[in-house]
């Protein structure tokens, strides 16, 4: 599950860029950021969106 609250930090930090997230979707559903270094399991899938497009997503805003 994604947490908000950690993925805040990882922006702020720098560590994610605001243009460019890596997500990891299971089912179609957002789960979790993915850092570069990090790898993801077989029933993942990751997908590259803004910011503002994971928001929107999460919040159901589109």
């Amino acid at each position: 599950m994604l947490d908000l609250n950690d993925f805040l930090k990882e922006v702020k930090s720098g560590r994610i860029s605001k243009d460019s997230v890596r997500v990891a979707r299971r089912n179609g559903v957002i789960i979790d950021y993915v850092l570069p270094q990090e790898s993801v399991s077989e029933n993942e899938v990751v997908e590259v969106m803004s910011l503002n497009d994971i928001v929107a997503e999460i919040f159901e805003l589109c």
